[in-house]
């Protein structure tokens, strides 16, 4: 429970973090419709609605990252995000 039932995931969830946020990047910057797409999928990774709805102006930056920079870019962009929401959601146990 608690801390020591999210602790056993941690490299999990930081290979999806390497691995899935390319391919994210990849197949859902291509179209602002593929934008909307990737924001309401994540309600199908356990996000709550609320949340996957924040998510679609945060696509939108990362889409016009894409654009303008490419996709390695996007994708740090993208993979920091993670880090830092993961990284204030551990504070906030221990907090």
């Amino acid at each position: 429970q608690g801390m020591l039932g999210i602790i056993p995931f941690v490299p999990l969830l930081l290979y999806m973090f390497l691995h899935i946020n390319y391919f994210e990047e990849v197949y859902f910057r291509k179209s602002k419709k593929m934008v909307l797409v990737w924001a309401l999928i994540h309600i199908g990774m356990g996000i709550k609605i609320h949340m996957a709805l924040v998510l679609i102006p945060i696509g939108f930056v990362f889409k016009y990252i894409y654009d303008k920079k490419g996709i390695k870019h996007s994708y740090a962009m993208h993979f920091g995000t993670n880090i830092m929401v993961v990284v204030m959601l551990f504070a906030s146990f221990i907090l």
